[in-house]
Formats: C-alpha cells, sequence, structure tokens
C-alpha cells in the first residue's frame, strides 16, 4: 500500500490522521510502515476501519534471596516529547511477517533489553484479544492480539538501574524500571 493510498483510506473512514504526530501521537508515516512491515494490517470491520497488530506480551522478572522484582515501562520520549502508558506487561513487541510468537518475544528481550542469548525457562500462556482505540494514532479502532510470556532473568542479565532502549526509529527512546512486588 501506498502512502497516498492509505491517505485516501484513513479518510475515507474519517480517520484524522492529519492531526496524528501531535500530543505524544505517531504520524501516519508511522503508520504507513506497520502496514508495509506486516506489524499491522487494515481491513473494514462492521464499516469501520481497523487495525489489527499481534504482540508478544512479556512479563520480565528476577528472584534473588527473597526479593521478588518485576520490569515495567517507566516511560518514553517521542520527539522530545514525554510519553506514559499504563501497561500491565514489562514489554510488547509487534510480531513482523511470518514470525511466531517466540521468536518475537526473543528480539524483544533483544532489542530492548540488550538480551542477544536465547533464555531458557521462557513460558506461554494463553492469547488474549483486546480492542481499543490506538493510543499512537487517535482515532483509529485496533484489535490487539497478545501472546503472552513470563521469563525470569538469570543474574547475568540482571541491571538494577533498569534498561534504556533506543529504537531503530531515532525519535523514540524508552526507559524500564524494576518494581518490587
Amino acid at each position: 500500500m501506498e502512502l497516498q493510498e492509505l491517505q485516501e483510506t484513513l479518510a475515507r473512514y474519517g480517520i484524522p490522521y492529519e492531526e496524528w504526530g501531535g500530543q505524544n501521537g505517531k504520524t501516519i508515516e508511522d503508520l504507513h510502515a506497520e502496514v508495509v512491515s506486516g506489524e499491522a494490517v487494515l481491513s473494514p470491520v462492521a464499516g469501520k476501519l481497523v487495525r489489527s497488530i499481534i504482540c508478544a506480551r512479556i512479563d520480565v522478572f528476577y528472584r534473588a534471596g527473597g526479593m521478588c522484582r518485576h520490569l515495567v515501562e517507566s516511560h518514553q520520549i517521542v520527539r522530545g516529547e514525554k510519553r506514559t502508558r499504563r501497561r500491565g506487561a514489562s514489554l510488547y513487541e509487534k510480531m513482523q511477517g511470518t514470525e511466531t510468537p517466540y521468536v518475537c518475544a526473543h528480539r524483544a528481550l533483544s532489542e530492548e533489553l540488550r538480551i542477544d542469548e536465547p533464555l531458557f525457562g521462557m513460558r506461554a500462556l494463553t492469547p488474549i484479544q483486546e480492542t481499543n482505540e490506538s493510543v499512537s494514532f487517535r482515532g483509529l479502532r485496533t484489535v490487539y492480539t497478545f501472546y503472552p510470556f513470563t521469563i525470569t532473568l538469570p543474574e547475568r542479565h540482571y541491571k538494577p538501574e533498569g534498561y534504556v532502549d533506543v529504537s531503530e526509529v531515532p525519535r523514540e527512546v524508552t526507559y524500564f524500571v524494576w518494581q518490587d512486588l
């Protein structure tokens, strides 16, 4: 799908894409990149345009002695603006193309936490589906299919100060911190 075709499709369904990009939202170019990469699919459902994405959702824990900690996203800096999202899990990663949920979960650990080795003991749970208006693309309903995983990090990958992910798109930096349980 070309960018102009995407603009026409969004306009046909009354999606205010011209307003995107400010107030912590993403741009139409960001949505276009998702569609072209296969991370998102746009389709009409009951007369409305719906964005469908499949994600690995990973809860990351660290345990030592009697301590148990859960990794959470503190905030993001998107195009210089701070964005705080209330997310239940540690990491979310959109699946690309024909990627499996396990491969996607391992890629999330590699890209966001810089853990580049396969970790054993990652448990998969039953997939969950949710429908919400997208925070990133205001006015666009999104169906999220989450494949939840849990992992307890070994000592060698534990950083008590947390983690910082500078995405491939230089406009986004994500900060992760530990919460005691």
